[in-house]
């Protein structure tokens, strides 16, 4: 047989052989290796390239961690504005009582009540001694009487009057003596008095002196009673003396005739 013998490859050859055996194998190699349609392998992926929309929602919920502790409260926030003013509580009970208090200062002093009825007039007391006599001044006397008996009338507190001079304008002051006896045959207790008066055409005023006083009754049913008193011309027109008792009696008690009221210029006194 006419047989070739195949000698002994060069290394040449060797290497053209594998070369064209890598080049038609190479295809199917790739192909071997290849992941499924629509995806790619670790192989053909960039480390750090991929987002999160390029992971299915199941790798997401995977990658979740647990839940790390509470972070620390942050600052306070400013404050809102008030709320309107909620409705009135209803009244709570009532307190105990305090302690009283100091007493208050005391207030002014009222007015002066109305002056009382005169009282009864007391002994007389002994006569001083006489005084050294005076410089001797103008003499000016003048003297009024009463004409006939004077009745006082039933009524109690009525004031009778029973004499009146009039005073000479800017004349100065004068002194002033009346006396007058008052009767009552009542055989009532009662209480007279005789008291000065100054007048002018507008008012009257008690002249400053104490009334004279007499108690009369069955066993006293006459008494004498003498007045005195001071007044400056300028204050009054006229001077009265005026008469009266407290209880009211059944009949009239009288003044007997010759009560007199004398009124003498101050300088005329020596």
């Amino acid at each position: 047989m006419n047989g070739k013998t195949i000698g002994r490859l060069s290394p040449a050859t060797v290497i053209s052989l594998i070369a064209l055996f890598l080049a038609l194998g190479g295809t199917s190699i790739a192909a071997s290796t290849l992941v499924a349609k629509n995806s790619v392998g670790s192989a053909q992926v960039i480390n750090g390239s991929l987002k999160k929309v390029d992971l299915s929602k199941k790798t997401v919920a995977g990658l979740r961690g647990k839940q790390g502790s509470r972070g620390p409260a942050g600052t306070p926030g400013t404050a809102g504005p008030a709320g309107a003013t909620g409705p009135a509580g209803t009244n709570g009970p009532a307190g105990t009582p305090g302690a009283t208090g100091p007493t208050g200062a005391t207030g002014p002093a009222g007015a002066s009540g109305p002056a009382g009825n005169g009282g009864v007039a007391g002994a007389t007391g002994p006569g001083g001694d006489t005084g050294p006599r005076g410089a001797t001044g103008p003499s000016t006397v003048i003297l009024r009487a009463s004409h006939g008996q004077v009745q006082i009338g039933t009524q109690g507190h009525a004031a009778t009057p029973v004499a009146s001079v009039t005073i000479p304008p800017d004349s100065g002051s004068w002194f002033l003596m009346a006396r007058a006896t008052v009767v009552d045959f009542t055989n009532q207790a009662d209480l007279f008095r005789c008291f000065l008066y100054g007048e002018t055409s507008t008012a009257a005023t008690e002249i400053d002196t104490a009334p004279a006083v007499a108690s009369l009754d069955a066993n006293n049913t006459v008494e004498t009673l003498t007045v005195t008193g001071t007044v400056p011309s300028a204050t009054f027109d006229d001077v009265t003396l005026y008469c009266s008792h407290d209880a009211t009696l059944a009949t009239q008690p009288y003044v007997d005739p010759g009560a007199s009221l004398v009124a003498i210029q101050t300088g005329a006194l020596g």
